[in-house]
């Protein structure tokens, strides 16, 4: 069994960390999260590692989360490679809505608030004199 808190928005370029709990009476072979691009045709493959008491984490890399959205799966596999578990499936994936970076956002902000407060304050001080 594969439980994990569904990832369905991200800003584009920002890595995703994706944690699940994974219960098998079996040895685990791995436990995966298969992820593309949406609409690319290729999965990719993260092996996620155990930080123990059944907790896996995973990241999928900035460089696949763009604004066309992303689509990822997490699967465990046991040691017969039986898939045991998994929360999404190739069929239906978990669907990422990918919004713009924030950053030049923020930088465009910062620079019209700056000018907005500087203007602000030189009129004020201008009607003084």
């Amino acid at each position: 069994m594969v439980i994990h808190n569904l990832i369905t928005r991200a800003e584009s370029g920002s890595a995703l960390d994706i944690e699940a709990s994974v219960y098998s009476q079996i040895d685990l072979r791995v436990v995966a999260i298969i992820y593309r691009p949406r609409g690319t045709p290729n999965w990719n493959v993260v092996r996620m590692r155990e930080l123990g008491l059944n907790t896996f984490e995973g990241e999928i890399p900035g460089y696949a989360v763009t604004t066309q959205g992303l689509e990822y799966c997490v699967v465990a596999v046991d040691e017969t490679l039986s898939g045991i578990g998994y929360s999404g499936l190739p069929g239906k994936p978990i669907q990422v809505r990918v919004s713009p970076s924030g950053k030049p956002w923020r930088i465009v902000g910062g620079a019209i608030g700056a000018a907005t407060v500087g203007t602000a304050s030189y009129l004020i001080l201008r009607t003084q004199d």
